[in-house]
């Protein structure tokens, strides 16, 4: 299996350059101090759910929605 190198003309979010070549837009964003990101390893949070209080938020949503309703 093959995997490609070509893109469908993707635009740089720095310059508004347009690429062709995940390479290119690659070194592109890497020369520009970008990081690029996607495949990383998601790291557990900090804080429990325990500790996050959910009835005030419960509440400011239905406001919220009370309000647009």
């Amino acid at each position: 299996m093959v995997i490609s190198d070509s893109l469908d003309s993707v635009q740089s979010m720095v310059s508004g350059e347009r690429f062709d070549s995940k390479a290119d837009l690659r070194r592109h964003y890497k020369e520009n101090g970008v990081v690029e990101i996607g495949n990383e390893t998601i790291k557990p949070r900090d804080n429990d759910e325990a500790d996050i209080a959910i009835a005030p938020i419960e509440r400011d949503v239905a406001q919220a929605f009370n309000s647009v309703s």
